[in-house]
């Protein structure tokens, strides 16, 4: 039994009894009337009861349709409420917007209901849900979809709609924006259009939407932040563990070159470009070919971190091996050549200069593949380039390479250095570049004119050259750097 029913047997319980109260008072007052005004006194009661009588149906119609509004605006509130709950109960648009269309149906007792979701900026399709039970794939479904895409609130010959746009904020000019549309259909029916209630329950349920929409793409912003927070952290703490070991691996390669070989002086030195930017791939190293045979090589590998001190590794153990059974330095770099060419993990390519010197002789024979050109300074302050004997290793198959030959005087040295010391950038003019031209004239600036003698005997070659470079460039090196120099001193 409904509540309306049960209110209505009330209401005719409480007319009813008033009238029998009523009628028992009218016949009290009858019987204490004298029977000879009794005729005259019943008129009053009779004209009310029949009064009551034709009222009472009245009265009845307007308590029922109080009733009823009151019962309405009840199971709106409590649907409301419902709705409410089962949509920002969903955080996620998957889950949020079937719910949504689920619930429109039930709140506008419909047949069909949609949702459809655009970015306002750029009217892209974001998502939508559609959710119609008794409704069979097909044609009539087909129509639907595109009355919701398109926010269609006149229908169609199949479908009669009713469209709630939901509005966004767009930032740019601060005007609300479609960010797409709530719709319920019911096939057009005589007699069975939407009314009021449905009209204000679908708009209150498109402004609860908009909200969750709001909140579930404000979540996934929020997880999306922090997801790449995450990568951020993981990927710097990766960057950071990759520079150790690539800096390690550099420094551990890197050997310290003995001061006097022989009637040679050496001197050398690495400069990264700094302590926080990856480590590139500049080598050098002096090893002992065969006895009294000594070979010396600067290299550079494209790239940096720790692939390119994995591939500057490789460089100098083949070279090692190379030097051992191959005399000429044409042959070494021919064979190195091919290895780094058919190594699948070597991507790239490599500079590097090979000298081979005899310890006790100013007797040195060298090949260069690509690399940046040596500085020879005789004694006599004439500065000598030279250039490379073959192109880069590992970018062609089957390239040949050719090689020289020097006879050092006493007093004569070879300053062998990687683009970082030639290319570096003027602190004044981040255009200008040392080159090396300026190389040659930093390097003569350290001797006396004319001869062999450095004017600072107590500073290595390398070292001084160092120190111009961090002067050039303000100490904002824009590569790493090696310099290696090499002076046949057989008096000293």
């Amino acid at each position: 039994m409904t509540p309306l029913r049960d209110t209505r047997r009330i209401q005719i319980a409480a007319i009813g009894i008033s009238l029998a109260l009523f009628s028992a008072f009218d016949l009290l007052i009858l019987l204490v009337t004298p029977a000879s005004e009794r005729g005259t006194a019943l008129i009053p009661p009779i004209i009310s009861g029949v009064i009551a009588l034709v009222t009472l149906p009245f009265l009845l119609s307007l308590f029922e349709k109080q009733q009823m509004r009151i019962e309405s605006q009840q199971t709106e509130i409590e649907t409301l409420h419902a709705m409410d709950a089962a949509i920002f109960g969903e955080m996620e648009l998957p889950r949020l917007l079937p719910v949504a269309a689920e619930k429109a149906i039930t709140a506008c007792d419909a047949e069909a209901s949609g949702i459809a979701l655009f970015d306002p900026a750029t009217g892209t399709l974001l998502g939508e849900a559609y959710h119609a039970p008794d409704v069979p794939p097909g044609e009539a479904m087909g129509r639907f979809t595109s009355l919701v895409r398109g926010g269609n609130a006149k229908g169609d010959e199949t479908w009669e709609t009713l469209v709630a746009p939901l509005l966004g904020n767009i930032k740019e000019g601060g005007a609300d924006r479609v960010m797409g549309y709530l719709l319920v259909a019911r096939r057009c029916l005589p007699g069975h259009p939407f009314g009021k209630n449905e009209r204000r329950l679908l708009d209150a349920l498109a402004g609860t939407l908009r909200l969750a929409v709001i909140n579930a793409r404000a979540l996934v912003a929020a997880r999306e932040a922090q997801t790449v927070r995450e990568q951020l952290a993981e990927a710097k703490a990766t960057q950071k563990r990759d520079h150790a070991l690539t800096r390690a691996m550099t420094e551990g390669l890197l050997p310290q070159i003995p001061a006097r070989i022989g009637a040679w002086n050496f001197s050398q030195v690495y400069q990264a470009q700094s302590d926080e930017a990856p480590v590139g791939g500049d080598l050098y190293d002096l090893f002992e070919v065969s006895p009294g045979k000594w070979g010396v090589f600067v290299a550079d590998v494209s790239g940096k971190g720790l692939k390119a001190a994995r591939q500057i590794s490789l460089v100098k153990y083949a070279l090692h091996a190379y030097a051992r059974e191959h005399v000429s330095p044409a042959q070494v770099l021919t064979h190195l050549n091919e290895l780094l060419y058919d190594e699948a993990e070597v991507t790239g390519f490599v500079t590097l200069f090979y000298a081979v010197l005899t310890a006790n002789t100013g007797n040195v024979v060298w090949a260069s593949a690509g690399h940046e050109t040596p500085i020879l300074r005789r004694a006599s302050g004439q500065c000598e380039i030279l250039d490379p004997t073959g192109s880069v290793l590992g970018a062609m198959e089957d390239m040949p390479y050719s090689e020289g030959c020097i006879v050092f005087g006493d007093g004569d040295g070879l300053l062998v250095f990687t683009d970082g010391l030639s290319e570096a950038r003027s602190a004044t003019d981040r255009r200008e570049l040392l080159e090396v031209e300026g190389v040659e004239r930093e390097l003569q600036a350290l001797f006396t004119p004319g001869t062999g003698d450095l004017l600072h005997p107590d500073v290595p070659v390398a070292d001084a050259l160092m120190n111009s470079l961090q002067s050039f460039c303000g100490g904002n090196l824009s590569d790493d750097t090696a310099v290696v120099w090499m002076q046949f001193t057989p008096q000293s």
